[in-house]
């Protein structure tokens, strides 16, 4: 790779927004995988095995609105009186949607959890004995495509997370954001852009971010899916990959990679733009004298590009505001209609929850 042996020093212009990279942007290896799916077998062996009280199983999949009180307030015993929960199937599930959520602020793979957790198929059971609702959720690693079991064990008493066999560690609080699809969180607090078509997604990156690039890949089939169904821009994040890169090559030549970006995507040749980009990214430093025969030779329309880049400071501006505004930690990530935030790998996904019409027809 090409190395500029021309140092920048950093301008007082150049945007300096720290979003902290992902240390590790893989799924979780077998042995992981192994281990968590044993702990399940024991201890679903265990309750087997203990044969004191009747366990009752219910797949949430097939809860209505209109039976959930039922099916919670008729759990039978075998012996002696059984007390019944405190809290209902539902309470339960919107509790574990936060649980799962909050992994998404988990430093390291943990933080990958809620993007191959389908919670549409979790199972909830009730131990009147122990007081606990023990609840497993299937999940595949979007990565390997490993399929395992997760298990969440909640305390009935106060509704509050007892253990857990992700990761072996429990996040260290609970958000109020939910897990209501594989895939697809929804943010506390946050309100659709709108309920029409083109669906919007903003897509922000870190330009030097592990994974930020190939992303571009998940975009364009986002965008050959879709068509003029989703409207996506991207948001650039000079965080702490970019920030790394500039302390060896200055900071305004790192962002130059962003700046491109940026200016590119508003490009009708942004697909060809990105396509050349990927093939020429190897993980190391692009020099401006790199990017700018890269931008020629996709054709783009080179005024366009070097006006806006002498103009970005203020929307990069804007654009790390916005990223603030959604506690954007973590790159690349999507956040669909302003509410639902996904990675690309299960971006489609979010759209199709927010609009399911669109993606019946797609």
């Amino acid at each position: 790779m090409i190395k500029s042996v021309k140092m920048a020093k950093k301008k007082e212009s150049d945007v300096d927004v720290v979003i902290k990279p992902i240390s590790r942007f893989g799924g979780l290896d077998n042995i992981h995988v192994a281990l968590m799916a044993l702990v399940v077998v024991l201890v679903l062996l265990l309750f087997v095995i203990s044969g004191s009280k009747t366990i009752t199983i219910v797949n949430s999949t097939n809860v209505t609105n209109n039976t959930i009180t039922h099916l919670a307030s008729n759990f039978t015993c075998t012996m002696g009186n059984c007390t019944q929960p405190l809290h209902s199937i539902a309470q339960v599930k919107g509790f574990v949607e936060q649980v799962l959520a909050s992994y998404s602020y988990v430093n390291g793979s943990a933080s990958l959890i809620p993007y191959f957790s389908d919670i549409g198929n979790a199972t909830y059971v009730y131990v009147p004995k122990d007081g606990k609702w023990y609840v497993t959720i299937p999940a595949i690693s979007i990565y390997d495509k490993v399929r395992f079991q997760e298990l969440v064990v909640v305390s009935d008493s106060n509704l509050s997370l007892d253990f857990v066999t992700i990761e072996t560690q429990k996040p260290s609080h609970i958000v109020n954001d939910k897990l209501v699809s594989e895939g697809v969180i929804s943010l506390n607090n946050k309100l659709s852009c709108n309920t029409q078509n083109p669906v919007q997604v903003f897509w922000f990156i870190d330009p030097y971010a592990p994974g930020a690039i190939a992303s571009l890949n998940n975009l364009t089939t986002l965008e050959n899916r879709f068509t003029n169904k989703v409207n996506v821009t991207i948001k650039i994040l000079f965080g702490g990959a970019t920030t790394q890169v500039g302390n060896e090559y200055g900071l305004g030549n790192a962002q130059e990679l962003g700046r491109y970006l940026l200016c590119a995507s508003t490009q009708q040749n942004f697909g060809r733009f990105s396509e050349a980009l990927q093939s020429a990214y190897g993980g190391q430093y692009l020099s401006e004298s790199i990017l700018n025969p890269l931008a020629q030779n996709s054709g783009l329309n080179m005024s366009e590009i070097n006006s806006c880049i002498s103009n970005s400071t203020p929307l990069l501006n804007r654009q790390a505001l916005l990223g603030q505004y959604y506690n954007i930690t973590i790159t690349p990530v999507a956040i669909v209609n302003c509410k639902y935030l996904t990675i690309p790998q299960t971006v489609q996904e979010g759209v199709c929850y927010d609009n399911s019409s669109i993606c019946s027809a797609a």
